[in-house]
């Protein structure tokens, strides 16, 4: 199933987006 494949890779994008958005609301630069 490709779901499984693509697993990992889905659950990079989830977390790289949380950290953004906590980084920004926290006003913190990149």
């Amino acid at each position: 199933m490709y779901i499984i494949q693509y697993f990992p890779v889905a659950l990079a994008i989830v977390a790289f987006g949380l950290r953004f958005s906590l980084s920004s609301k926290a006003g913190l630069p990149k």
